[in-house]
């Protein structure tokens, strides 16, 4: 049995995918407002970068 190194991720070798795999799916968010939820995505890929 081998045993696994955990290697801290980075900058360097990490990814953020965002996908909006429904058309339409911006407007079926039903639990926080369309504009808390478009600034919180638009947060999230400025924080990705």
């Amino acid at each position: 049995m081998s045993t696994f190194k955990y290697n801290r991720l980075d900058k360097n070798n990490a990814a953020v995918l965002l996908v909006d795999h429904q058309t339409g799916l911006f407007s079926l968010v039903r639990d926080i407002g369309a504009a808390d939820f478009k600034n919180n995505v638009l947060a999230l890929a400025s924080a990705a970068k």
